[in-house]
């Protein structure tokens, strides 16, 4: 019987999280989608930039700085903080739109955690700042990628060959030792599908040729056309896949030219906002508490014994209303609880500790004992066999069928 482990808390179906990034917003415009969205049970990842920018942004071909708001724009700053306490998550798209040596880098993740009250979880590069880390052609682990990227870009149009050195020392933009110490998730590549999870399953993930960023994940493309094809049935099919969209999005578009809607925002947007609030089967979460999710129960171990079922969770993430798909009938705690499924065959398992395993059993009796992996019955069989060695050997019984045979023989002789 196949024990299949899900992903989001019992009873959701599949998660949806965003990761706003602050290119051209204004205080308008992130207050009109954030109220929206906080209405509906929706918990952005707010990125923001920490300082103003002191240099161009780029090496080869330098480029003016994006203009935004920063936490330097006290407005701004004490809106945040109040969104903050609230329940928005906020990340960094880097301290600046401007390339940021080392020390600016320090100040900007300070002014951040002076103004949160906790280092950035989630960091998004922005554009081509110089301090990016393992970024452009270092992305790709072979030279026959990277030239494929180049042909790539290329016929884009969009392709120029600039420089990062987040994680050359030799560098001032260097600052990748700091990135391991603060920094937990890094988004890097991107997909058009709506189901993030359906390309890269294993998200969040961490490369080992590039030690300093802990865990790279993956988001959704496109900015509010990805909620042109959000509907109940494209929806569906994601809860079936036990999926996610980790939304990329610059919410500065979200909001209607033509003032339209009674909230500001784009038809498309406001109808997908207010579908996916409306979906019960959905976790609406923040970025970081779906990475952390992700990485826990990618990494959990079921293993079935003939008498139970044994989970453990390696990890240093606990896992709050853990559930798993099988169609047993009910599964027995040691505690004395009984676990029944559901109409779907979902069996919550409540909170899953870190660092823990936890056995359920199938009988009663079994989570009494203790002892989910019993006895096979070829080992029984084997056992046996040598007790019954053991007894012949203690009854010298092969002693006597020797003497009875020399007997034997010897009167067959006379």
């Amino acid at each position: 019987m196949s024990v299949r482990v899900l992903r989001w808390p019992y009873p959701c179906k599949w998660a949806y999280g965003m990761t706003d990034d602050t290119n051209g917003s204004t205080l308008e415009s992130v207050r009109t989608v954030y109220e929206y969205c906080i209405e509906r049970g929706i918990w952005p990842t707010r990125t923001v930039w920490a300082l103003r920018p002191s240099q161009l942004c780029g090496v080869r071909n330098q480029r003016k700085p994006k203009d935004g708001l920063t936490l330097e724009d006290l407005d701004y700053r004490r809106y945040c903080q109040e969104l903050s306490q609230r329940g928005i998550e906020f990340a960094l798209h880097d301290v600046s739109s401007g390339n940021n040596p080392r020390e600016n880098v320090i100040r900007g993740l300070e002014t951040f955690k002076e103004t949160f009250g906790y280092y950035p979880s989630v960091y998004i590069c922005h554009a081509h700042n110089a301090e990016h880390p393992y970024w452009g052609e270092q992305q790709y682990r072979t030279r026959i990628v990277r030239l494929l990227s180049r042909l790539l870009y290329l016929q884009t149009l969009s392709y120029n060959r600039e420089e990062y050195f987040g994680n050359d020392p030799s560098s001032p933009y260097y600052w990748s030792d700091i990135c391991r110490k603060t920094i937990r998730y890094v988004r890097l590549y991107r997909t058009r599908s709506l189901n993030v999870l359906r390309k890269n399953p294993r998200l969040p993930y961490h490369q080992y040729d590039k030690p300093d960023v802990l865990f790279w994940f993956s988001g959704n493309a496109e900015d509010y056309e990805l909620f042109q094809r959000v509907s109940p049935r494209a929806l569906d099919k994601i809860a079936r896949e036990d999926g996610a969209i980790l939304h990329y999005a610059h919410t500065s578009l979200f909001l209607d030219p033509e003032r339209s809607t009674a909230s500001g925002l784009r038809p498309e947007v406001e109808r997908a906002l207010a579908t996916i609030g409306e979906r019960s089967d959905c976790w609406r979460s923040t970025v970081s508490s779906i990475l952390d999710r992700c990485l826990a129960i990618k990494n959990i171990i079921v293993k079935k014994q003939k008498h139970g079922l044994v989970i453990c969770n390696p990890t240093a993430i606990g896992l709050d209303d853990f559930q798993i798909e099988a169609s047993y009938k009910a599964l027995y705690s040691p505690s004395g609880e009984v676990l029944y499924p559901d109409q779907e065959s979902r069996i919550r398992i409540g909170r899953l500790e870190p660092g823990s395993c936890l056995a359920l059993y199938f009988t009663k009796d079994g989570a009494e004992v203790r002892d989910p992996v019993g006895v096979s019955r070829f080992e029984e069989i084997r056992m046996m066999a040598e007790e019954a060695k053991r007894q012949i050997w203690k009854n010298k019984l092969y002693k006597r069928w020797r003497k009875l045979k020399r007997a034997w023989l010897q009167k067959r002789q006379q």
